[in-house]
């Protein structure tokens, strides 16, 4: 029983020392993963302000481009309304009336939404 003891213990002393050194890996790994975890919280944080940003500018970006279609479409109208003056005025009125129907379906395809949405 004494060999049988002796030679267990041997193995379970060093099975100890292997199970402290686990746990000092363990704690090691710990710190480092709360670390990352740290790390990513903050940089998160940046990343959610910078992709708003972008939603901001993104936004910006289409307002702009639906005023400059609406600025050329207004343009657009604005040269038949020149254009059906010139033709009341020389008395071809037949043209005068085809082109205000242009005029009308021009205008009923602008859509004016607010740019400060």
């Amino acid at each position: 029983i004494d060999r049988i003891c002796s030679r267990h213990y041997a193995d379970f002393l060093s099975s100890s020392r292997e199970m402290l050194k686990m746990k000092g890996s363990a704690r090691q790994i710990t710190a480092k993963v709360s670390e990352m975890i740290g790390n990513f919280q903050s940089t998160s944080g940046n990343l959610t302000a910078v992709l708003k940003e972008l939603q901001e500018v993104q936004k910006e970006k289409d307002n702009l481009r639906s005023l400059q279609e609406a600025t050329n479409t207004c343009k657009d109208i604005a040269a038949l309304m020149v254009k059906t003056r010139n033709q009341i005025e020389s008395d071809d009125h037949y043209s005068a009336m085809r082109t205000i129907e242009v005029i009308r379906t021009e205008v009923a395809s602008i859509r004016v939404k607010s740019l400060a949405a």
